[in-house]
């Protein structure tokens, strides 16, 4: 730029202009680093890293779990800043699906919605669980020879026998539990047998007794 009176002309000079960012673009996404996370995750463990889709690029985002459609498990998880983290145990065996409902606000106040579905993964160091003895008479307690953790291994194959070496029960995948009974037929109280082949890398093999209780 330059000035003059008309008779005096200064001298050329160079002005600077900033321009100021206006919040004008609405949040268009929220995203999360990894959603999948092992049962055996300690209480407060990262699952992984909030972010945002904003082109304005001023300012910060603030995270939360909000109510609304897929908010079933909400109660499960917590964040932490821009951390997603575990709030409970977990048990692959019973629940290996959650969904969750996460807010965005940024410092103008707008906000955006999104539901994440995360998974859990199925810790192959966890010992299964063997109950020695189950009381199918219809209570609706223990009515069925439940094994705890065999779930994770979907290729093994589960075998029970009676004393006299008849097998009584067979399943691959824990597609279903022993009730007790045999071709329809409760079997009797007492002693049986079981082979447990995992069919995995371990080559993992399981025997031992199991008892019917009446």
């Amino acid at each position: 730029l330059s000035v003059s009176d008309g008779i005096n002309t200064s001298e050329h000079t160079t002005v600077t202009i900033n321009v100021n960012n206006l919040n004008d673009n609405q949040p268009s996404d929220i995203l999360l680093s990894n959603d999948q996370f092992s049962e055996s995750e300690a209480i407060g463990t990262s699952i992984g890293t909030l972010s945002t889709l904003d082109r304005d690029k001023e300012g910060f985002h603030t995270y939360s779990l909000v109510t609304g459609a897929g908010d079933a498990d909400n109660q499960k998880f917590d964040i932490d800043g821009d951390q997603l983290v575990t709030a409970v145990s977990y048990d692959y065996d019973h629940e290996k699906s959650f969904t969750i409902r996460v807010k965005m606000t940024d410092y103008r106040g707008d906000s955006y919605e999104k539901v994440f579905t995360i998974t859990t993964e199925a810790d192959r160091d966890i010992q299964l669980e063997i109950p020695t003895a189950f009381s199918p008479n219809g209570d609706q307690v223990n009515d069925t020879w439940e094994i705890d953790r065999l779930l994770s291994y979907p290729k093994h194959l589960l075998k029970v026998f009676n004393t006299d070496g008849m097998e009584v029960f067979s399943n691959a995948g824990y597609t279903a539990q022993w009730d007790g009974t045999h071709k329809g037929q409760e079997q009797a109280f007492g002693t049986y047998y079981y082979i447990i082949r995992l069919n995995d890398a371990s080559g993992k093999v399981f025997k031992g007794t199991v008892l019917i209780i009446k």
